[in-house]
């Protein structure tokens, strides 16, 4: 089930000595956080309440509601709702005009750099949260004036977002759906080539995983595949020089903001032709292997697969896992 109707989901990190739930990188929404984002061990959810206009406003507004969690996980055991955070256009800053809670103006903070819009001092518990609404209201005359525009990489009618528990800590942030274990497919470890031009070539498989490494009944179940995303280092831009799919040479994307990653974008295969996919990097100095290349600096490197998404009653999926270069054999990441 959505998170809201059509609130986008959220990257969930999984490192093979690391907690997936606590993982702290850039790659993951929220940014540079520490904190528990599996959904299914937080009671709340938000859901798009309405779209409209008041003069030469956008008001865009979300409420939050609540649904059965995890008992035995932390973030479950009453947790209050202290804060919410969207990810949001860098650009949109100037655009954005006020943001009200329950109709009451609020403040807040835009960090424009990581693309996060942050509102604090929620003061709500699992008794009071339910139908809270947030409200953020654009320049209607402006290039922010709808979700899709307003809100960071995100799909037509769209927002990521994050829900904290605090203020004294802050170690519960639930986003929907990045869990690997909902998302039939995965990448291989890669196959790694030496070229002639002396730059390395990584290829990677879609594998489609065993029924019982994966939950069949989740909505991503049967997810389609549109790009795949590896989370990098900023200072190894221009390290790529091409990817491929299935041998069809792509440009390099190598995304600088609001976070660095590679992007294979246009896969555009169903879930039936999904697996057996072969995504390859061309890599050249300065990182020209896993270990230069990747941020978690261990020799091996965070991915997401995404799909579609975006369509009504279809579920945003992007499961996140690793890969690990077989120059470090030692790391087991399946």
């Amino acid at each position: 089930m959505r998170v809201f109707s059509l609130v986008s989901s959220i990257l969930l990190g999984i490192v093979a000595s690391t907690s997936a739930r606590v993982v702290s990188n850039d790659l993951l929404f929220p940014p540079r956080c520490v904190c528990d984002r599996l959904p299914k061990n937080s009671p709340y959810r938000l859901r798009l309440s309405s779209v409209g206009s008041e003069g030469t406003i956008t008001k865009i507004c979300f409420t939050v509601f609540t649904t059965p969690c995890d008992s035995n996980e932390y973030c479950c055991q009453n947790q209050p709702l202290y804060k919410a955070e969207f990810a949001v256009e860098p650009m949109c800053k100037s655009e954005l005009d006020k943001v009200t809670v329950d109709d009451i103006e609020k403040s807040y903070i835009y960090d424009a750099t990581l693309g996060v819009l942050r509102i604090t001092q929620l003061n709500k518990t699992l008794d009071t949260a339910t139908g809270m609404e947030i409200c953020m209201y654009t320049k209607m005359a402006g290039p922010c004036s709808t979700i899709d525009t307003f809100c960071n990489k995100a799909r037509p009618e769209a927002c990521k977002y994050a829900l904290f528990n605090g203020p004294e800590k802050k170690d519960c942030c639930p986003c929907t759906n990045r869990d690997p274990t909902d998302a039939p497919f995965q990448l291989s470890d890669p196959v790694v080539t030496e070229l002639d031009d002396g730059m390395q070539s990584y290829c990677f498989t879609i594998e489609h995983k065993n029924t019982t490494d994966y939950n069949t009944g989740s909505p991503c179940s049967k997810m389609s595949v549109y790009k795949v995303e590896f989370d990098v280092k900023g200072s190894c831009h221009g390290t790529l020089a091409y990817s491929s799919v299935d041998g069809v040479k792509k440009p390099p994307f190598f995304q600088m903001k609001p976070y660095p990653t590679i992007k294979v974008n246009n896969i555009n295969k169903g879930y039936t032709y999904a697996e057996g996919t072969e995504i390859c990097l061309v890599l050249r100095e300065p990182c020209s292997d896993l270990l230069s290349l990747c941020s978690l600096n261990s020799g091996q490197c965070l991915y997401g697969i995404f799909n579609f998404g975006g369509t009504p009653g279809v579920e945003d999926c992007c499961p996140l896992s690793v890969v690990t270069d077989p120059a470090y054999p030692q790391l087991a990441s399946k």
